[in-house]
């Protein structure tokens, strides 16, 4: 049926050979090159049909490689129709751009009778260049000479073109993410690393961690383990959760971290029609905020240096003049006493007239002044109840003192309790008790004139109902005979000063109200150990009063 239809075909030639006889050839060749060999089932005519109708531009020469047939998507590919390119070589297509190098290899593979396979730079006939997928095979005769070319090629442009906006696509991707001075990093579902920038690969060395990632996601759990572990487990975004990340160098490192979840369908070929194959990354954003932690830092010590300052003002002139009242009241109750035996032996006397008078006068004068200092004692500050964390609060008050303590060479023992011990009470008082012992610690060290000057500063946790905080240093001491009157109002052994025996006397009172207890202990290894004891926070602390 096929000669009927074409009868030219079975006689054609090419080369001067009949089709018959160079096809099978030809077929032989596309076989080896991973065509199948139709010669062998059916007529010629119709092999050369299917090569006619084929979307592959295919095209035989000889040995020279001069065109002797092309196909009709040879014609379509390449601009050229069958009779501008019958006679002329396969190297009018060649495009000035493709490296010597390619042809070498081309040549050198088929004149050893053996198929070549690749890409070339093609260029058509209105000279615009395109990527061409190129198979060339040999085709010997029976002496196994070469006496035909057989040549395949497909248009890869639209491919190519494609590849390459991914591959810039991804490199302009990589380029910015390698240039954001912020760590990045890409994690599976496990937490392990896919991807991440230059300045995450800077972590790996400052965290002295092999992987940051992993003790990011620790912390990110620690800090926040019921919202993080849940988030993480849903594929769910999280965004601006601070950590505070320790480090070997000493001082911790703060991090803003951000997670976005995204999907990425599988690459392998058995999912190509299904997108329900998908694995779950996500974008880590490590932003390191630790420079503004200090600012922030900075500005809560002084704020809170000058709250303190402004509370223990108040508190110490409260307090002094207390303790003056107190100290005027003593002779002003015995002269009442005077006054009231004067008027049990009676005024009519003469003598007894004028000194009544004279007692009556100052008593009432007493007590006017009495009068005048207790309103002229500062209004204590209504201060919230709040849960206390008493290892935040007391490092808050150390590290107010932190340039002092450097500048004058003073080591700090620091020891927070392992645990978290809360208490209820006022946070600002209980941060000036801690201000002032701390503050006498480091005047009893410096009043030392030689040997070790430490100050250690303890949270012990070993009672279920009380929390302990001892502050010890290495300083001059207590004397024993004295130590029963520290908290004496107005006691010093500091010289004349304003607020000069005020102060244990304001830390006695203010742990008082909080129903502890602050007390001076022997030690063996400090000079001076001082303990104020707490009681910790109850359940009906959850929700704290106003004092």
């Amino acid at each position: 049926m096929a000669n009927s239809d074409n009868p030219g075909l079975a006689s054609a030639k090419i080369g001067g050979q009949l089709l018959s006889e160079t096809l099978p050839k030809v077929a032989g060749a596309a076989a080896a090159a991973g065509l199948p060999d139709w010669s062998a089932k059916m007529p010629p005519d119709i092999f050369l049909q299917v090569v006619e109708q084929s979307s592959i531009a295919i095209s035989i020469t000889d040995s020279d490689a001069n065109i002797l047939y092309a196909n009709p998507a040879f014609e379509r590919i390449t601009g050229y129709t069958t009779e501008e390119i019958e006679g002329k070589n396969e190297s009018l297509l060649s495009s000035k751009h493709t490296p010597k190098i390619v042809y070498e290899s081309l040549w050198g593979q088929i004149t050893r009778l053996k198929p070549w396979s690749g890409l070339l730079l093609n260029r058509r006939k209105n000279g615009e260049d395109y990527v061409a997928e190129l198979t060339i095979s040999p085709v010997t005769d029976d002496n196994g000479n070469i006496i035909h070319f057989l040549g395949m090629h497909r248009d890869v442009n639209e491919v190519h073109r494609l590849e390459q906006e991914v591959k810039n696509q991804k490199a302009l991707i990589e380029a910015v993410v390698d240039v954001e001075p912020i760590p990045i990093a890409v994690l599976d579902e496990r937490g392990q690393v896919v991807l991440d920038n230059h300045a995450y690969k800077k972590l790996v060395s400052e965290l002295d961690t092999a992987e940051p990632a992993s003790g990011l996601l620790k912390t990110l759990d620690t800090t926040f383990p019921e919202m993080f572990s849940a988030r993480w487990q849903a594929r769910q975004n999280f965004t601006d959760l601070e950590i505070e990340v320790p480090v070997p160098s000493g001082e911790s490192r703060w991090f803003e971290c951000t997670g976005i979840w995204f999907k990425q369908h599988d690459p392998s070929s058995k999912h190509f029609f299904s997108e329900s194959a998908q694995r779950s990354l996500c974008l880590l954003v490590a932003d390191e905020i630790t420079e503004l932690k200090r600012k922030e830092a900075a500005v809560r010590q002084s704020a809170m240096r000058a709250l303190l300052a402004e509370q223990e003002q108040k508190e110490s002139m409260r307090e002094a003049l207390e303790g003056a009242v107190y100290q005027i009241q003593k002779p002003l109750n015995m002269v009442a006493s005077a006054l009231g035996i004067l008027e049990r032996r009676g005024r009519d006397n003469m003598e007894n007239a004028a000194l009544y008078n004279m007692l009556k006068t100052a008593v009432t004068d007493g007590q006017e002044a009495m009068s005048i200092l207790r309103e002229s004692m500062p209004r204590r500050t209504v201060e919230h109840l709040t849960l206390v964390n008493m290892n935040e609060l007391v490092r808050d008050v150390l590290s107010m003192f932190t340039d002092h303590l450097l500048r004058d060479g003073i080591t700090v023992e620091w020891l927070p309790c392992n645990a978290v011990p809360v208490v209820t009470g006022q946070a600002g008082r209980l941060r000036s008790v801690f201000k002032q012992l701390i503050e006498n610690a480091i005047e009893a060290v410096e009043a030392r004139v030689a040997g070790e000057r430490v100050i250690h500063i303890e949270v012990l946790c070993n009672n279920k109902n009380f929390v302990d905080v001892l502050v010890c240093d290495s300083g001059i001491g207590i004397p024993s005979e004295l130590r029963h009157r520290i908290f004496e109002p107005f006691f010093t052994t500091k010289g004349a000063r304003s607020n000069a025996g005020m102060g244990l006397p304001l830390v006695q009172n203010i742990v008082m109200d909080h129903g502890g207890n602050c007390i001076v202990e022997n030690s063996e290894l400090f000079s001076s150990q001082f303990r104020v004891t707490l009681p910790v926070a109850g359940p009906e602390a959850d929700e704290p009063g106003v004092r």
